[in-house]
């Protein structure tokens, strides 16, 4: 590197430095990057979804549909995500919404038989409330005046969310029928790797290793490669390889800490994830969990050119019937309502977690605070808006942001990174199709829950004892539902009832009164959403 180069280097480098306070917030551009990578494969994983979701009640020709959904979602999400780091300068990373997705589809498609033009208006509809909301000082006051119950309530019931949508991807336990709950043993393949996926990425989590939650899925995907659907010969062979693989990882991180080198453990891994690639191009198993690099050769393809021919064909049609909407607004009303509500109370819950991660080392005053808290609802509901505007499925900031943030990004670089890969995952669509199952990002998503809850109690430990009762109700409530609206109302309905048993009226304010009667009035005419909350 000449130097002109390496001094245009370092003037980038200072850039980034000062533009994010990196030193200020005692990071470096390697961790935001590591953070971005983390969270834009996961993002690329809950865009598979959602556009599957929404491809198959659209029409008939479902694979033309999810690609061009899947190419507007990535490019949507990933834009608004680097749009979003350059404003807030924090970690905000947009993804699309499984919940939002699963209302649109379930709900609004399914149930009241909305055409998918319509289904696509109330979204955007809603959006812009909710910019208004965010541009007026009526989101501001909402933030300030909730009740400091939520501030342990929302991020529990975030990761109570995130733990049983974890457990239900790896299949540790499923719904049978109605309400059943039934727990597979560690002989279904894929529980094994989701158990042995939660121990790998917890323990490096808990040492520390950066990019714990990377290579935990890295090695989780490696680990569904080997074993094969079925018992048998070749799962004991698959056995003997990884029982192989293991030693010899332990011998080799042994080494490295004798060596006194730094980072062994990062290293170590780094050496099993390429020595399990290779071992897997030679490792056919037709019946394995995830299909080997070997078979995804030719057609399927590792790499493919987006194919961007498709998108004009989609978007010549009528994506939002506005007209529609408002003449069933008689029908759409209480469902817009608890909707917008819903997008409030998550937002909340999200910007609540949020500065979990910033409160113990006082980077934000709280007047710098309320200005991100401000910038924050304004991203949220223009991303929303954008997305909707060209008929993908609806996008939001808490899903990915979380997980940034659990990978160590404390900078809007980790934004940056974030959509950068995003645009650049529109290349691999036909590997992350086939790698990013739910069990193989599940191990993540319950690390992340674990490690909001614990924060959550340590820095709100104080308030612990007097909402213990509230607070289990949030959480159980929230998880078993899967909906973060009914588990923070019934939360708070405990809340305000054992204040008033203990003859604590002044602890409830105006606020926390009108909060809790629209909680009610809205569970009780809402139409059955079933929000995953996962954003």
């Amino acid at each position: 590197m000449s130097k002109k180069e390496t001094d245009e280097f370092k003037t980038k480098e200072s850039f980034l430095n000062s533009f994010f306070r990196l030193r200020e917030s005692n990071s470096s551009i390697i961790t935001e990057f590591i953070a971005g990578l983390t969270a834009g494969f996961v993002v690329l994983f809950t865009l598979i979804t959602s556009s599957n979701l929404l491809s198959n009640v659209v029409g008939s020709d479902q694979p033309l549909f999810f690609g061009v959904f899947l190419l507007i979602g990535l490019a949507v999400a990933g834009v608004f995500s680097i749009v979003a780091g350059f404003y807030t300068k924090l970690p905000i990373v947009f993804s699309s919404s499984l919940g939002f997705t699963s209302f649109l589809t379930l709900s609004l498609i399914s149930v009241l038989s909305l055409g998918w033009n319509v289904a696509i208006a109330f979204f955007v509809i809603e959006s812009v409330v909710f910019i208004v909301v965010a541009y007026t000082s009526v989101g501001k006051w909402i933030i300030n005046e909730m009740p400091s119950f939520m501030n342990l309530a929302a991020p529990l019931a975030l990761g109570g969310i995130l733990i049983f949508f974890s457990l239900l991807g790896g299949k540790f336990i499923s719904f049978k029928g109605d309400s059943q709950i039934v727990s597979f043993t560690l002989r279904n393949p894929e529980t094994f790797v989701f158990v042995v996926g939660i121990i790998i990425t917890f323990i490096l989590h808990k040492v520390g290793a950066k990019g714990s939650l990377l290579y935990g899925m890295a090695l989780t995907t490696l680990l569904g490669m080997f074993l094969p659907k079925v018992s048998g010969f070749n799962l004991r062979q698959a056995a003997f390889i990884l029982a192989g693989i293991i030693v010899g990882w332990l011998l080799l991180y042994a080494f490295l800490v004798d060596a006194r080198k730094k980072y062994a453990i990062e290293l170590s891994l780094g050496v099993v994830i390429v020595a399990m690639i290779i071992i897997l191009i030679f490792f056919k198993h037709p019946d394995a969990i995830i299909i080997p690099p070997s078979k995804l050769a030719g057609t399927d393809g590792i790499f493919a050119l987006p194919d961007f021919k498709n998108i004009p064909l989609v978007l010549s049609k009528p994506i939002l019937s506005l007209g529609d909407m408002f003449a069933k607004f008689g029908q759409l009303f209480i469902p817009l309502i608890s909707l917008l509500f819903t997008h409030i109370v998550m937002m909340i819950a999200l910007i609540k977690s949020i500065w979990l991660f910033f409160d113990e080392e006082e980077i934000f005053s709280s007047k710098e605070k309320d200005v991100l808290n401000g910038r924050l609802l304004v991203t949220e509901g223009t991303g929303s808006l954008v997305a909707g505007s060209f008929g993908s499925s609806p996008v939001s900031s808490s899903f990915g942001t979380l997980i940034s943030l659990v990978s160590g990004g404390k900078t809007g670089l980790t934004s940056v990174f974030t959509g950068i890969i995003m645009i650049l995952s529109m290349f691999i669509i036909p590997l992350g199709s086939k790698i990013f199952t739910p069990y193989t990002v599940a191990p993540a998503l319950f690390v992340v829950g674990l490690t909001l809850i614990s924060k959550s109690f340590q820095l709100h430990n104080a308030d612990l004892k007097d909402n213990i009762v509230p607070l289990l109700f949030t959480g159980i409530i929230a998880a078993f539902t899967m909906n973060i609206f009914q588990g923070i109302a019934a939360g708070l309905l405990i809340y305000v009832i054992i204040k008033l048993l203990n003859g604590k009226y002044g602890e409830i304010n105006a606020f926390t009164w009108i909060l809790l009667i629209l909680f009610i009035i809205i569970s009780f005419y809402r139409i059955n959403i079933p929000f995953l909350s996962l954003g």
